[in-house]
């Protein structure tokens, strides 16, 4: 997992967070809504990002994963995809 020097941005516990203005963006506009995982990426440096979802506006953000993230929550959100994707399985065997 990758350990960053940026402000944490979400609970380590149930990975919620609440969408805020970037200081450094100003053309950023914060509704104060409650972001939620929705997904796992790979990051650019080779670590992880979180990829959050505002439940208010529907803004996606990415964050890094924190060595302190619940590793319960983390799989399960990896997973998910696989274990109910987005197409019908019997899919895979037409040509």
């Amino acid at each position: 997992m990758e350990h960053s020097a940026h402000a944490r941005t979400h609970c380590p516990s149930c990975l919620d967070g609440v969408h805020a203005v970037d200081p450094h963006a100003p053309d950023d506009s914060a509704c104060l809504g409650k972001t939620i995982v929705i997904a796992i990426a790979p990051s650019r440096s080779g670590g992880w990002n979180l990829i959050h979802r505002c439940t208010a506006c529907d803004e996606l953000r990415a964050h890094p994963v924190r060595e302190d993230d619940n590793r319960y929550i983390l799989i399960r959100t990896a997973i998910g995809p696989m274990s109910n994707p987005p197409f019908p399985l019997d899919m895979l065997d037409r040509p």
